[in-house]
Parts: C-alpha cells; sequence; structure tokens
C-alpha cells in the first residue's frame, strides 16, 4: 500500500531503512549471496532490483501482467516470476537482468518454489486448481498436478523430494511427492483460511498462517510433524489478517506479516511464543486467543497488568491499552460457567 521495502535488523527489531518502490509490491526474493533482492511490482508489471548493500533500486525488469510470485534458484543465476494476468512465468537471467524465457502455465498463477538442485520450479494455479512443475533447463511444463480449489502459497522440502500447497479455501495442506507427481497425504490445518506457509531448514517442520476469522482476531500458526504429516502445536498472536510467513536460516525464528496493521511478528519457534505488536486497545477477547485460551459460551474474561508494566499500559472495561512504548506483561483469565478458572500471563511489546 506504500509502494516500498522495509529493512527490519532482526537483531535489534528495528526499522533500518525504508526503500521507495513501485507502487503495490507483493513479493520479494533475495539471492543467495544476500547481495540483491527481487520485488515483483503488480501495477507496473515489473520486478524492481535492490542493491543491498546501498538499499537502492538499482535496475527495473519488465515482465508480465500482474506479477505476483518470486522464486531465485540457490546457485543465484536465474529468477522466476509469477505473472498473474499472463498465466505465465517469466525467467530472467540475473547478470543481465533480462527476461530470457516465457512459460505458459495454468489461470491465475500466484505463487513460486524452485526446488534446491535447481532442475524444477512448482507453481500454484489458483484458478484452475492446480500446481504446474516446470522443467527449468527446457524451459516447459512437464507435469499438472491436480489440488483442489484455489491453491495459493507453496514451498518445497530441503531435500527436494516433496512439496506442501496450501488450499486456502478449505484450510487445507496438499503433501506432493515430487518424484511422482502426485498427492500423498492431505493435512487439516483447522481455521478459516490460510494465506502463508514456510519449511525450516532442517526439513522437519512446515509453518502454515492463517485466520480464525469465527473464533477469535488472531492469527494463527500451525506446526506440522512433516514426518507424521500432523499438526503438533498451534501459536496464536495478536494481530488479524496475516499476510506471509518466513523462517530464518537457523530455523529459530519465523516472521510474520500483516495486511491491515502495517507490522510484523517474530515468534520462537523453540517455545512458540510471538511478539507480536498487538493493535492497541486490544479486547479481552483478542488477548485470551494470544494466551491460546479456550473461551466457551458464557465465559468471562478478565486481565490484570502485572505491577511492573503499569508505566506502559493499563486496563480499562476489560481492554487493555498502551500508556507509553515498552514491554506489558499481562495476566489474562477465563472463567467459565461450570468449572474453574484458567490463567495464564503474556507479554507483549506496546506501542503508543
Amino acid at each position: 500500500g506504500s509502494g516500498s521495502v522495509s529493512k527490519i535488523n532482526l537483531a535489534a527489531v528495528t526499522g533500518d531503512a525504508k526503500i521507495k518502490l513501485d507502487v503495490i509490491p507483493s513479493a520479494i526474493a533475495i539471492n543467495p549471496a544476500g547481495t540483491f533482492a527481487y520485488v515483483t511490482n503488480g501495477a507496473s508489471n515489473s520486478v524492481s532490483k535492490i542493491n543491498l548493500a546501498t538499499d537502492t533500486v538499482e535496475a527495473t525488469i519488465n515482465v508480465g501482467y500482474q506479477p505476483m510470485g518470486i522464486a531465485i534458484n540457490l546457485a543465484g543465476t536465474f529468477a522466476y516470476v509469477t505473472n498473474a494476468g499472463s498465466g505465465s512465468v517469466s525467467k530472467i537471467n540475473l547478470a543481465t537482468d533480462t527476461v530470457i524465457a516465457t512459460i505458459k502455465v495454468g489461470n491465475w498463477p500466484s505463487a513460486i518454489a524452485v526446488n534446491p538442485a535447481g532442475t524444477f520450479a512448482y507453481v500454484t494455479n489458483s484458478d484452475s486448481g492446480s500446481v504446474s512443475k516446470i522443467n527449468l533447463a527446457t524451459n516447459t511444463v512437464i507435469a499438472t498436478i491436480k489440488v483442489g480449489d484455489q491453491p495459493s502459497a507453496i514451498a518445497v522440502n530441503p531435500a527436494g523430494t516433496f512439496a506442501y500447497v496450501i488450499n486456502s479455501e478449505f484450510a487445507k495442506v496438499l503433501k506432493i511427492n515430487l518424484a511422482t507427481n502426485t498427492v500423498i497425504a492431505t493435512i487439516k490445518v483447522g481455521w478459516t483460511e490460510s494465506v502463508g506457509i514456510a519449511v525450516n531448514p532442517a526439513g522437519t517442520f512446515a509453518y502454515v498462517i492463517g485466520d480464525d476469522y469465527f473464533n477469535s482476531d488472531a492469527y494463527r500458526v500451525s506446526k506440522i510433524n512433516l514426518a507424521t504429516n500432523a499438526v503438533i502445536a498451534t501459536i496464536i498472536g495478536g494481530e488479524s489478517y496475516p499476510s506471509a510467513i518466513a523462517v530464518n536460516p537457523a530455523g529459530t525464528f519465523a516472521y510474520v506479516t500483516y495486511r491491515i496493521s502495517d507490522s510484523v511478528s517474530k515468534i520462537n519457534l523453540a517455545t512458540g511464543v510471538s511478539n507480536a505488536t498487538v493493535t492497541m486497545p486490544a479486547s479481552a477477547k483478542v488477548l485470551a486467543a494470544y494466551a491460546n485460551l479456550t473461551v466457551a459460551k458464557g465465559a468471562t474474561i478478565s486481565l490484570r497488568v502485572a505491577p511492573s508494566s503499569a508505566t506502559f499500559c493499563k486496563v480499562s472495561r476489560a481492554t487493555l491499552n498502551v500508556i507509553n512504548s515498552g514491554s506489558c506483561k499481562v495476566r489474562v483469565t477465563v472463567k467459565p460457567k461450570v468449572g474453574k478458572s484458567v490463567s495464564k500471563t503474556v507479554t507483549l511489546d506496546v506501542t503508543k
């Protein structure tokens, strides 16, 4: 919405720079050397090349109509861009910043992933309900895998043996055997809409981001054990309308972006705790969801701020309000109609 890229210092968790682009940037990929970032600009049908040493746009590469997704091979020699409006993929030579091939795929291609060997790319075709497998040596589609309505995000495991595709309409993850090009498992993540997926570098877990509109206003991350194809944990945050998720190379943290609150959450993958900056004021319902507390019909929710946080936040009519920017520790208690109360303490980064 701002036509820009924000650079975040991950050690200090602060905005380091804002890089001006064309309007409506949608996806970003960084080359393996960490020297350049490439951003798709949906309104101008182009890709911006950003020099990460100077934080400036160094080149603009024209591609197809309404570019959305982008992926770079591990050799850092080519980028592949999905053109939703053209039903195609543009192959860019990163040494010359030129499109050297245009590959026809299905209807409304959105996301793309390249296997680690750099031999194949996999494209989700949202309006065709399929994934196109592209041979990157010949620049041709060699297989079309049916995956159901509205596939959106896709990730390939580090071994290059499986791909994981989100069926966004039905909140499912489909596991594809890349040797046979067949769906071999369906994993239910259990909420209204899923929008993003990332696999950790070890290839042991996948993290799926989505919204649960009917139960709370908070996002949820499902942690999937890729050996058993089962959800083993759910991480709940304090923001709604997430758009994408990424895992750092060490596999220790995930980062989630939000469309509405213009923010990013950092999740500790060892503890399953998010430092999400919760939109203020935050209702008791949102904080209960953030604390992963079940609120049955007829239950009441109360909030109590720790004395050490009194200078940063306060409770007024079961709503948390910010006083000053800082760390706010609050006790959330859910009292059901029948049975014992359950409480959890959560720590939030609040911003004035």
